[in-house]
C-alpha cells in the first residue's frame, strides 16, 4: 500500500520548503528543509496531539523538532542518540537549545542495541530517519534493536523508517560506501521482530537519482528516499 501526497513522484515533484512554524531552529535547518521534506513527512505520519514518540538516532534534533511540534503540549518525544556519536552531536544539540529546551523532549544516550529503557513504553510512534544504513557498518545487533523497539510500542503503534534508497541488487552492501540501503532489505529485516508491514509513501522519491552516488556529504544532495512503516499487531 502506497500513500502519496503528490499526483506523481517524478523528478519534478516539489518539496514544500516552508518551515512548519517550528521553534529552536539552527542555521542548517533551512537547507535541510529543501531536501528532507519535513512537511510531507509529518503529513504522512499524521501524529495526534498527545502522542508518545521516540526518535531513534535523533542527531541534533532536526526531525525531533517537527515531531514535538505535531505531538503538541500534551505529547512527549524521546530523542535517542548513541553515545558513540555524542562527541560531535552534543555541540549541535547545544546550538539548537541555546535559546531554551525543545518542549516536551527528553534526550536519551543509549547504544543502538538497547535504545529505550523499559520504563519508556506504550509509544505511539518510533522513527528512524536517514540512519538505519549506518547500522550496517557499526557492528550493531539490529535484530535486538528492533525487538526493543517492538516492545516499547503499544499494540497498533508504528515504526517508521526513512532512508536513502540503494539499488535492490545492492541490498545491504553499500551502507558504508554510499550511505544507502535497499527498501526490500529493511522490510525483510524489521519484520523478523514481529512487525507487520504498514503503509509506505513515495513523498520523498526522486527518480533522477541513479542510486549509485554517495548520499551523505556536504552539501547533502537530494536523493531517492523510501518511507516505510511497520505496525505492532493489536
Amino acid at each position: 500500500m502506497s500513500i502519496s501526497l503528490f499526483s506523481s513522484a517524478k523528478e519534478s515533484s516539489p518539496i514544500n520548503q516552508e518551515p512548519f512554524m517550528t521553534t529552536s531552529r539552527v542555521s542548517m535547518d533551512d537547507w535541510r528543509d529543501k531536501i528532507r521534506g519535513p512537511n510531507e513527512l509529518m503529513g504522512f505520519l499524521q501524529i495526534k496531539p498527545g502522542s508518545r514518540i521516540a526518535d531513534i538516532s535523533a542527531g541534533d534534533g532536526y526531525t525531533t523538532m517537527y515531531l514535538t511540534r505535531e505531538a503538541g503540549a500534551t505529547g512527549k518525544v524521546f530523542a535517542h542518540n548513541t553515545p558513540a556519536w555524542m562527541g560531535f552531536i552534543r555541540p549541535l544539540i547545544k546550538d539548537r537549545v541555546k535559546d531554551g529546551p525543545l518542549k516536551n523532549v527528553e534526550w536519551i544516550e543509549r547504544p543502538f542495541e538497547n535504545p529505550l529503557p523499559k520504563s519508556i513504553n506504550n509509544l505511539d510512534l518510533v522513527t528512524n530517519v536517514l540512519t538505519y544504513h549506518d547500522l550496517l557498518y557499526m557492528n550493531v545487533d539490529r535484530d535486538k534493536m528492533n525487538r526493543v523497539i517492538y516492545q516499547a510500542l503499544r499494540p497498533g503503534g508504528r515504526y517508521v523508517i526513512v532512508d536513502h534508497a540503494a539499488l535492490d541488487s545492492d541490498g545491504a552492501k553499500v551502507g558504508h560506501s554510499l550511505h544507502r540501503i535497499s527498501e526490500a532489505f529493511v522490510i525483510e529485516e524489521v519484520k523478523k521482530a514481529g512487525f507487520t508491514l504498514g503503509p509506505s509513501s513515495d513523498i520523498l522519491r526522486f527518480d533522477a537519482d541513479n542510486k549509485k552516488s554517495l548520499a551523505w556529504k556536504t552539501p547533502q544532495p537530494r536523493t531517492d528516499r523510501f518511507v516505510i512503516s511497520f505496525v505492532k499487531p493489536k
